[in-house]
């Protein structure tokens, strides 16, 4: 079902259950602490002669029916999506330089589920993923109906890795036991990604390696795409100001909308500066709690748990 389609679909069983089933509920429920009546016996609001609700009709119980069968689908669409997620390869040597921490299965599953459900950026839109690491977010975009995924990092190690993750999650291919090679033990020949023919039900998908920063000096660049999904450094611990620069590059490409996460902390920081930089529309749209694992050597924690809300900001057309 296209997105549209989707859209419409929800739009009128979200009503029909407003108007059929919550309502009239609502206004049926006895208020908390029992029957509330006047001195004279009689309903508070309600005078003698009005009558109580009428029972559910048929077509309220199926309405019913349907918005509980369609959130029970889209519950379940979330955990698989979730689940095939965590199948994702990390990053073999972080860089502390470049901030490497592994984007979760959980917040890249809620990300994308929320672009594509609630607001329809994702299926058949051309999708960047800047910072895309070891793939997390483009391959959560392509799972979700994108038609074309790029993602673009400056670290060549982490796109090897990406390249494995594609191909062992979008393609269906063991990266490790290679078509060529009945052990494949190193990996050697399955570490390339597949051309998509017009056939394949799955979207193409590409890689780049290039320096997010230098995106906003190419004019070719300029609305090359509808959605771009980042989860940029914070800056803490390398250039400071580069989840911005981040912001910049995202805002250079797209042409509909911008995904990214950044510490709740910044709420303020975050709104301002999109306000400035041409945003008509610049939201936190769920807050998260990002689990960040021990990485580096000078961790001493297991875990530390950072809040993290998830932008979405429109540009100006």
């Amino acid at each position: 079902m296209r997105s549209r389609e989707r859209e419409r679909l929800v739009s009128f069983l979200a009503i029909s259950f407003a108007f059929h089933v919550a309502i009239p509920g609502a206004l049926s429920r006895k208020p908390r602490g029992g029957d509330l009546t006047d001195t004279d016996g009689h309903h508070e609001g309600m005078n003698s002669t009005e009558r109580p609700p009428a029972p559910p009709t048929p077509l309220t119980r199926a309405c019913a029916s349907l918005v509980r069968s369609f959130a029970r689908s889209l519950v379940r669409q979330l955990k698989q999506l979730e689940s095939h997620l965590s199948d994702v390869e990390v990053f073999e040597r972080p860089k502390i330089e470049l901030e490497q921490y592994p984007t979760s299965a959980h917040i890249a599953s809620r990300m994308l589920f929320t672009a594509e459900h609630t607001f329809g950026d994702i299926a058949s839109r051309t999708v960047v993923d800047l910072g895309t690491g070891t793939g997390m977010l483009g391959i959560a975009a392509a799972m979700m109906g994108a038609g074309h995924v790029l993602g673009i990092d400056v670290d060549e190690d982490a796109l090897e890795i990406a390249k494995r993750n594609v191909r062992g999650i979008l393609f269906g291919e063991d990266g490790e036991d290679g078509e060529d090679g009945e052990d494949g033990e190193d990996g050697e020949d399955g570490d390339e990604v597949d051309e998509v023919d017009d056939a394949d039900p799955v979207p193409s998908c590409e890689l780049l390696h290039m320096d997010v920063t230098r995106i906003p000096l190419m004019p070719s660049l300029r609305n090359c795409c509808d959605t771009v999904v980042t989860n940029p450094p914070f800056g803490t611990k390398g250039k400071k100001g580069i989840d911005v620069e981040f912001l910049r590059a995202a805002f250079h490409l797209s042409t509909r909308a911008v995904y990214s996460l950044h510490k709740t902390s910044t709420r303020d920081y975050i709104g301002k500066w999109a306000a400035r930089n041409g945003a008509v529309s610049a939201e936190p749209i769920v807050e998260l709690r990002y689990d960040l694992p021990k990485t580096y050597g000078f961790h001493r924690q297991n875990s530390v748990d950072v809040m993290v809300d998830v932008w979405r900001f429109e540009k100006a057309e």
